[in-house]
């Protein structure tokens, strides 16, 4: 768990803090959608982007996790169209019945977005452990605001 969020949701095991774990910039303003996102990622980018960006956890090399949940939410989506259209159940060319591929597809995918949304905490259960310490001023920098929050 990054030190930051450990701050912000408290230590009960009081294990100490990694004062020099790196520290990369805190995205600011929301980034565009990578072009090469398909139509259902990108709005599900331009969905989670600003929440994201206010919430102050996001930084720079965090965006590729964001492009892999917002891939995997297409994902899961499109094979959702396929089990509504075709049905959950198909029968092979044998004549067998067997459970449609999309079913596995979209189960897959909906694990991979739930792993992308628990470490971005975009889940209820992993924000319920974020503790916010007061708001920080915009010219405070990170290191600032980590002191201030476990009382140094």
């Amino acid at each position: 768990v990054p030190t930051k969020l450990k701050i912000l949701r408290g230590s009960p095991g009081k294990r100490p803090l990694n004062n020099a774990e790196p520290q990369p910039a805190e995205v600011t303003s929301p980034p565009r959608a990578p072009h090469y996102l398909d139509d259902i990622a990108k709005r599900e980018w331009r969905r989670v982007i600003k929440p994201l960006v206010a919430s102050r956890i996001l930084t720079h090399v965090d965006i590729a996790a964001v492009e892999a949940y917002c891939q995997a939410y297409a994902r899961w989506r499109q094979a959702e169209a396929h089990v509504q259209a075709e049905g959950s159940i198909i029968e092979t060319t044998n004549g067998n019945i067997i459970q449609s591929p999309w079913v596995s597809i979209a189960n897959t995918s909906q694990r991979e977005m739930r792993s992308w949304m628990t470490e971005m905490g975009m889940t209820a259960s992993s924000r319920s452990r974020v503790k916010v310490v007061g708001e920080a001023k915009e010219d405070d920098s990170l290191v600032a605001q980590l002191k201030r929050a476990i009382g140094e």
